[in-house]
């Protein structure tokens, strides 16, 4: 539900009707010996009912500080929300007491964490750790959650789901487990499903399964999924709509046909060009020299112009925002690939 305030809406796509979450402004800060460094800066972005928004880019872009601090699971003594809000089902989450944000953890919003193996609870079978969110958010009672679990592993096609459930987290493969936390992400019908890299630990046949039931799961059952990923091949698999992220900013969004028709970042243009040589298995693949920096390292101007080979002067003057470029498209590049209209009118 849209909140009472009259927002400016600031969407990958817009929609007539409000989305089902709404992130603005969001910055987010570390304590470091140093003060504070921001590691997040000014995201916004939206997700329909129903839909999945990619948010793709390289380590230490931002995307997964982004994904925990949707739900404030990044410890305060560690990092704060320095500015914005998370707008979901007309409540800022931003706001709420730890005791309200922990109703809506797993109940409603329901997160898939990178590596099941540290995710998962080495000392506990996986029918008791899948049994719990259900009671603590269902009330259900032990038998009637045990059904349910059954029912649940059957569902992420985990074979004899009865034996599994006594078994511990040790004794099943990698995709077996991250099947177990994605039975365990649904336990509860949560409207938004966080997805952060689920498929980085496994090998590239079980990363094809494990798209493909989060793909059926999502069309079955209606879920909104946030898909956190380096790879813009998975993103084209599975996503709607797509946000780049650079150095802890969004610097692109759009519709996932649009990027692959036409990238405005240089950036997601590297990005794409790399998944073109990687699919042609053929002579040099290309590559975007440099790394990401630091958050305390960043160069003035847009973050990505010393590995940019489109870079001017005009690129090192401030931070370029994410601004329109065409009907659905944002792009922060002052020299957009494929739009000199942009250029002529900055």
């Amino acid at each position: 539900m849209t909140p009472a305030t009259d927002h400016e809406l600031s969407p990958v796509l817009r929609k007539q009707d409000a989305p089902l979450l709404r992130v603005e402004n969001l910055s987010v800060a570390f304590h470091t010996r140093n003060g504070l460094v921001r590691a997040i800066e000014e995201v916004s972005f939206e997700v329909p009912a129903g839909k999945v928004l990619g948010i793709v880019g390289e380590s230490g872009s931002g995307k997964s500080v982004t994904a925990l601090s949707l739900l404030r699971l990044i410890p305060s003594e560690i990092a704060e929300i320095s500015s914005g809000s998370v707008w979901f089902g007309g409540r800022d989450l931003t706001r709420l007491s730890e005791r309200e944000l922990r109703r809506i953890r797993g109940r409603e919003i329901a997160m898939i964490f990178q590596e099941p193996m540290t995710s998962l609870n080495p000392i506990a079978s996986v029918g008791a750790q899948l049994r719990e969110p259900m009671q603590l958010h269902l009330g259900m009672k032990a038998a009637e959650a045990s059904r349910r679990v059954e029912e649940l592993l059957d569902l992420v096609g985990i074979p004899q789901p009865r034996k599994r459930m006594t078994q511990y987290p040790h004794e099943l493969s990698g995709g077996m487990r991250q099947r177990v936390m994605i039975a365990m992400a649904l336990s509860c019908e949560p409207k938004l499903l966080i997805a952060d890299e689920p498929t980085t630990a496994l090998d590239v046949t079980t990363q094809a399964q494990i798209l493909d039931l989060l793909r059926s799961l999502q069309s079955r059952l209606g879920l909104s999924i946030i898909l956190i990923t380096h790879d813009l091949g998975v993103v084209a698999q599975f996503a709607d709509n797509v946000q780049v992220m650079y150095a802890g900013r969004a610097i692109e969004q759009a519709a996932v046909a649009e990027i692959f028709r036409q990238p405005a970042h240089p950036y997601t243009e590297g990005l794409l060009k790399i998944v073109a040589d990687l699919e042609a298995e053929c002579g040099r693949l290309s590559s975007i020299e440099g790394t990401v920096p630091a958050p305390h390292e960043l160069p003035p101007g847009c973050a990505f112009a010393p590995r940019c080979p489109r870079s001017d002067t005009a690129c090192t003057a401030s931070p370029p925002p994410l601004s329109p470029i065409s009907p659905g498209r944002r792009c922060a590049c002052v020299r957009p690939v494929g739009f000199p209209q942009f250029r002529a009118s900055a």
